[in-house]
């Protein structure tokens, strides 16, 4: 499979993406929705082909995203959250990377789901 094929999940997309052009569009977008985001590492174990790695992010919403299939225009507001993710290689290559978090309440950080 490789990173040509490579599969993401998360609670926030509308689908699985699949393949390093349309990660790297993900990515593109996170940065310019949160030009300050940052990812810190807080642990991270394995066992064979599978990583798993709880990180923490946070930023500031500073331009329009993407939710569920709906552009989202900026709301000023920061995010803090800390999620797991399972990263699955086949050789030196991601096949695959699951994230679990709460979007509830990285919508509600945002202003973007009720208190």
């Amino acid at each position: 499979m490789g990173v040509a094929s490579a599969v993401r999940t998360a609670p926030g997309l509308h689908g699985p993406v699949v393949g390093a052009a349309e990660m790297r569009k993900g990515i593109e977008e996170l940065h310019q929705a949160f030009p300050d985001y940052t990812l810190t590492l807080k642990e991270a174990f394995g066992q064979g082909d599978a990583l798993v790695v709880r990180i923490h992010q946070s930023g500031t919403m500073k331009g329009p995203i993407e939710f569920g299939g709906t552009v989202v225009p900026a709301t000023g507001k920061q995010m803090s959250q800390e999620w797991v993710a399972i990263v699955r290689f086949e050789g030196d290559r991601i096949a695959r990377f699951d994230e679990f978090y709460d979007n509830y309440v990285l919508l509600q950080q945002l202003g973007l789901a009720g208190q």
